[in-house]
């Protein structure tokens, strides 16, 4: 990551750097799927950094820290790197409420599936593509994310938001403010054969 942007400048970067007082990194790992494992089609790596998909279907997993807006206020963040996204599919990546239940074919912010609401960068063509909560697309749609790109997802308690960067870059401003949920979870939904994606530390 570019550590000569300004995060002092709300203008150029309201994102939160490691060390920095403005933000915490947000520091998990991936929960074991509830229903999957790897003859269904979803696994983890041993150090729960690295979530794979085999096969094509919709699959999403979850980080196993939350953050609670009243009890944990402040500015939080992750990175997570786009190790492979199917061009003909796609991934969606954001955070869920903490009742978010991902035992069945769930899609991180489409419809409220799996039991909860979720917020989220969907990359799917499909008329849906972009930031996407319950079923409905926010803000401007922006250009999708690709193999090798690195995703920063910012949580932020004083406006319940949820904002993203590509590769140092804002993107779409804050596509979600205010949002309906107490406590919210890091999700990840997978769908191409071979998608992949790695928490950084």
């Amino acid at each position: 990551m570019d550590s000569n942007i300004n995060i002092d400048d709300e203008e150029v970067s309201p994102a939160s750097r490691p060390n920095n007082p403005h933000g915490i990194f947000l520091d998990f790992r991936f929960q074991p799927p509830l229903l999957f494992g790897e003859t269904t089609g979803l696994t983890i790596s041993e150090d729960g950094l690295t979530g794979y998909n085999h096969g094509v279907g919709w699959r999403t997993l979850l980080g196993d820290n939350t953050i609670n807006f009243e009890n944990n206020p402040g500015k939080y963040y992750f990175d997570i790197k786009i190790n492979t996204v199917s061009s003909s599919w796609g991934n969606s990546i954001g955070v869920a409420d903490k009742a978010y239940n991902n035992s069945s074919t769930t899609i991180l912010g489409y419809k409220e599936y799996g039991g909860a609401k979720s917020w989220g960068w969907f990359s799917y063509n499909s008329g849906l593509e972009g930031f996407l909560h319950d079923g409905v697309t926010y803000g401007e749609k922006p250009n999708k994310y690709n193999d090798g790109d690195v995703i920063r997802v910012v949580i932020e308690t004083a406006d319940k938001s949820i904002s993203f960067y590509k590769n140092d870059v804002l993107v779409g401003d804050k596509p979600f403010v205010d949002i309906d949920s107490n406590e919210v979870i890091p999700a990840f939904t997978l769908c191409g054969e071979a998608d992949s994606i790695t928490i950084l530390k």
